[in-house]
């Protein structure tokens, strides 16, 4: 009997040990996990914080991308731009060679005439013709004066304007020549009444092309000019279509919009309207564009930038 309740003793001791060391397994293990969860919300913490720079890194990356797109467009435009001005200084300087070669070699011409007149008839025939070449002279520097005024006008500011109300104002201005001419002038801009531009710059393109369409009406029937506003994904078009003389485009096509180039010499002109026209529209970012049935009129489109 004591043998066996010593030997209940010694299995209690142990089990009592035995529970003991699951007890202290137990407070190792739970101490271990917690270490874990702790390390675990710490790494998912951690991946929150790179998942945040990832994407922070991927929009600086996409902003980088579209900026140097829009860099890559504007060096484009700018090259664009800066060859354009190239052309057109070439062509400018070209054009004053051209018309002032003429006047002035007449004028040296005449000058050494002048030396070897025989009487006074002679030289005051001389004097005059030098004269109308000094005159001449005179005119062709104003008129390259008035390009290159329109081409450095600093005051381009754009402002809005009414299409309708310049077309009044317009035909105020040509009221004798409407009413001499019995011509009838219709507008139509529900396709759009107001665009962004240089309010001075569409006045004038404007008013030469109602002179043009009034100074060249055919004789064999009564003016009829439609000026109308349409609409491109870029442009703005204002149409100018009247049922004059025209022109054949294709033959003239080089000469369409070239410096004192004349399509119908029977009435007064300089051959300077179209080409200012030009001049404008292209120092707005805008371009010009004729159609024209040679034996029923012509229609003149300007397209303006909508930006």
């Amino acid at each position: 009997m004591n043998d066996r309740t010593t030997e209940l003793r010694r299995v209690n001791s142990e089990l009592s040990l035995s529970e003991k060391e699951i007890k202290l397994k137990n407070e190792e293990l739970t101490a271990a996990q917690e270490e874990l969860t702790a390390q675990r919300d710490k790494l998912e913490q951690q991946n929150k914080i790179l998942e945040a720079n990832r994407n922070e890194i991927e929009l600086k990356n996409q902003e980088i991308t579209r900026q140097n797109e829009t860099l890559e467009d504007e060096v484009k435009k700018r090259t664009a731009e800066l060859l354009s001005n190239v052309q057109q200084l070439e062509e400018f300087a070209f054009m004053a060679a051209h018309n002032l070669r003429g006047p002035v070699a007449r004028i040296h011409g005449l000058s050494q005439l002048l030396g070897y007149a025989i009487d006074k008839s002679e030289t005051i025939d001389l004097q005059k013709k030098i004269g109308s070449s000094i005159h001449e002279l005179d005119t062709v520097v104003r008129d390259l004066n008035h390009v290159l005024e329109i081409k450095s006008d600093a005051s381009t500011v754009l402002s809005t304007v009414n299409l309708s109300e310049e077309l009044e104002a317009a035909l105020e201005i040509f009221k004798d020549e409407i009413e001499a001419t019995q011509a009838q002038i219709i507008g139509d801009f529900s396709a759009v009444h107001e665009i962004q531009t240089v309010k001075k710059y569409f006045q004038n393109i404007l008013s030469s092309l109602l002179s043009n369409a009034l100074k060249y009406s055919d004789p064999q029937r009564r003016p009829f000019i439609r000026v109308q506003s349409k609409v491109t994904d870029k442009y703005i078009r204002v149409l100018v279509q009247d049922n004059g003389l025209g022109l054949d485009v294709k033959r003239n096509r080089d000469k369409l919009f070239k410096f004192y180039s004349r399509f119908h010499t029977h009435v007064p002109g300089k051959g300077l309207g179209l080409y200012l026209v030009r001049v404008q529209i292209e120092a707005l970012g805008g371009n010009v564009t004729i159609y024209s049935n040679r034996d029923y009129g012509l229609t003149v489109a300007v397209s303006f930038p909508k930006s």
